[in-house]
Formats: C-alpha cells, sequence, structure tokens
C-alpha cells in the first residue's frame, strides 16, 4: 500500500494519492515558468481552490523533501 509524504498509507486508487501524483509531477516539470503555466491551465479547468490545494501540497513535499535531504 502506498504513502503520502505525510506517512498516511492510502489506496493507489485514493483521491488522495492522485492528488499527491498530480503535484509530484508539477514538482518534476522543468522550470518554474512550465509550472505556473500549468497551475494557470489547471485554475481554468477545475478552478481557484484545487489550484490552492495543489500549491499547499507541493510546499508540503518540497518542504518534507528539504527536512529529509538535510539530515
Amino acid at each position: 500500500m502506498p504513502a503520502l509524504h505525510d506517512g498516511t498509507e492510502v489506496s493507489s486508487y485514493s483521491e488522495a494519492f492522485r492528488h499527491e501524483c498530480e503535484a509530484r509531477w508539477i514538482l518534476k516539470l522543468p522550470s518554474l515558468d512550465e509550472r505556473r503555466a500549468w497551475l494557470q491551465s489547471l485554475e481554468k479547468r477545475r478552478g481557484k481552490a484545487h489550484v490552492e490545494q495543489l500549491k499547499q501540497t507541493m510546499r508540503n513535499l518540497w518542504a518534507h523533501r528539504s527536512a529529509v535531504t538535510t539530515r
């Protein structure tokens, strides 16, 4: 069973897993401009609230990654 960045185990069919995978994918885009453009296009399709949730997840993933690499 996969785990989210906070250690929560979830089904690979869950919305939480899909959401975190999407956030990870956006973070892997090569440039900041590409990430911003992708988020802007998502906002037009899914709304501001969805994009804000993704941004928060992306911040959490980034913070978690930074914490893990500094140990």
